[in-house]
């Protein structure tokens, strides 16, 4: 996969089931929280935040950064929030599954199912515009091209250093489960 369409992809991207309304400080926006996505009994959320009107506006869909190894949908930054609230964006912001539980397939199916989600219950819902949503990365500290020889081949840096076990890195990552890798 190649980068342009890698950062498609990611940028893209799913049930619908309301779990909880709260009011924020920015601009009286409201955040709710929907399930877009349920596999098993693993329910992944989407958090929508908007003001309180009835205006169709444009959806920025929000991907938390995380090496996809951690991190999740609550994650934006107020000041972030604020600054697409106030330019009139609806703010989709989405969990995914997590590696090395999910491998890339599985992540990059989250996204599209999310994006699928926002733009065809998205209008109905929280009131967007589906061909008005964010195609952008802004990537603070992200990747870029995680199919690049920078990432896909052997560093020689890292052939000079000790070499751990899957099982050592695992256990440092928070999970023992070394299967399918």
């Amino acid at each position: 996969m190649n980068r342009s369409r890698f950062q498609c992809r990611t940028a893209l991207l799913a049930a619908v089931s309301i779990v909880s309304v709260q009011y924020l400080a920015c601009q009286e926006a409201v955040r709710r929280t929907y399930i877009y996505k349920t596999i098993g009994d693993l329910r992944l959320r989407a958090d929508v935040y908007r003001t309180p009107d009835n205006i169709v506006r444009p959806a920025l869909l929000w991907i938390h950064g995380g090496a996809l190894i951690m991190g999740n949908r609550q994650g934006l930054d107020q000041v972030q929030a604020d600054k697409y609230l106030s330019a009139g964006y609806t703010i989709i912001a989405i969990d995914y599954r997590l590696a090395p539980q999910a491998k890339l397939p599985q992540i990059i199916e989250d996204l599209e199912d999310a994006h699928r989600w926002v733009r065809t219950v998205g209008p109905k819902l929280f009131r967007i515009d589906p061909n008005r949503v964010a195609k952008a990365v802004v990537s603070f500290y992200g990747y870029g091209d995680i199919t690049g020889a920078w990432y896909s081949r052997p560093d020689p840096f890292h052939n000079r250093q000790p070499s751990v076990s899957k099982e050592e890195a695992y256990r440092a990552g928070g999970s023992s489960d070394c299967r399918d890798l």
